[in-house]
């Protein structure tokens, strides 16, 4: 029975086309790739926990703080991080004043959330856009919370592991002086501006470029095999005839 190829190669080529502009792309060993931003994750959320970093790097610890650590703590282990044959990692960015959250940030370090030192909605830096745009992280709830979030969005979500309930560093600074970073929390979706140095919150390392573990398949590339899989079929045809 002789097979229509045709519509197989175009198959192949549909798929492997939306695989290609998948916002977050998995390039195994636990690093997952941001086409978007053009940025590396590590796929464990709570890498200095499970690796064993704060039992051998002299930070107390007493088993129950769930891997959360001090600010200057945080930056050096990323800093300090060789994961993946790579060690140009760092904690992420969050911008200052963020102007795509929904207000104004208060200066005051002693502020609530009611008083102004959280924002919600906020997609600027490279923290905020993983937690709201990529993972769903909605004003007011959990990331955990998945209801409401696009295919996309839970296809990322699968993506990552240990992904912690609290706060989550950003490298950026207050600028002001004070002795407080920019931090987000995946309880409720908001960012931060008073997170005091000495608080204990989450590090997550990212570093700039793709990994190059998996490359992305090009559009030339895809209709080269397709041709490929015609010329086989026709060659078989062929053949089969003489």
């Amino acid at each position: 029975m002789t097979v229509n190829r045709f519509p197989i190669a175009l198959l192949f080529l549909g798929l492997a086309s939306n695989s290609a502009h998948a916002e977050l792309n998995d390039r195994g060993n636990g690093l997952i790739y941001d086409s978007t931003l053009n940025i590396t994750w590590l796929a464990d959320m709570k890498y200095a926990l499970t690796s064993g970093y704060e039992q051998t790097s002299g930070i107390p610890y007493d088993g129950s703080n769930d891997g959360a650590i001090s600010w200057s703590a945080a930056v050096a282990w990323a800093e300090n991080l060789e994961f993946g044959g790579f060690s140009d990692w760092r904690l992420p960015t969050l911008l200052e004043n963020d102007p795509t959250c929904d207000g104004a940030f208060d200066s005051d370090l002693t502020r609530t959330s009611q008083g102004g030192s959280s924002r919600y909605g906020c997609v600027g830096g490279e923290l905020s856009h993983l937690f709201v745009v990529s993972l769903g992280n909605k004003a007011g709830q959990s990331v955990h919370n998945q209801a409401g979030d696009s295919a996309s969005q839970l296809a990322n979500y699968a993506l990552f592991r240990n992904i912690g309930q609290g706060t989550y560093w950003s490298g950026t600074q207050r600028s002001d002086g004070l002795n407080a970073a920019w931090a987000f929390s995946t309880v409720n979706g908001s960012q931060i501006n008073n997170s005091n140095k000495a608080s204990s919150h989450y590090p997550l390392a990212v570093r700039v470029g793709d990994v190059t573990a998996v490359p992305e398949p090009t559009i030339l590339n895809l209709f080269a095999g397709g041709l490929v899989i015609l010329l086989i079929s026709r060659h078989s045809r062929i053949r089969s005839k003489s």
